[in-house]
């Protein structure tokens, strides 16, 4: 699976000056994916593998792919109607379980469309948009 973590990929760009390309079906790691790794692990009392983990690696992101919850690149690219819907769909479901299971702050849909619109004019100069 391929997968993309914005703001590092970002850094990445900046500090290698070298141009990547990013697909259209690479999947976004959110903000959202290392705060619930994080609240699980205050809540079961574990400790993180690593002091900063590999956002790539974010549990709550594998659960979201494998639920079909999680945001590829190309929908950054599509119809912002689409992409808000699913954002409020998978942010009840988030929200559930920071209420409910972590005593957490809620997620807002509209600042999550917000990010998701601001990475993708970050992503522009880097997206391949595939060909069927």
């Amino acid at each position: 699976m391929k997968a993309i973590y914005v703001p590092a990929f970002m850094r990445e760009i900046k500090a290698s000056g070298v141009p990547s390309e990013i697909c259209g079906d690479e999947k976004i790691v959110m903000p959202y994916h290392l705060d619930m790794d994080t609240y699980e692990a205050e809540r079961t009392g574990e400790r993180p593998a690593a002091p900063s983990p590999s956002p790539l690696e974010a549990l709550s992101f594998a659960a979201d792919s494998a639920l079909g919850a999680s945001f590829r690149v190309e929908e950054l690219f599509g119809a912002q109607d689409l992409l808000l819907r699913k954002l409020v769909r998978v942010c009840a479901i988030k929200n559930t379980l920071l209420e409910y299971l972590y005593n957490k702050p809620l997620i807002d849909p509209g600042a999550m469309l917000e990010l998701l619109l601001a990475w993708r004019e970050q992503l522009r100069p880097y997206y391949k948009k595939q060909v069927i």
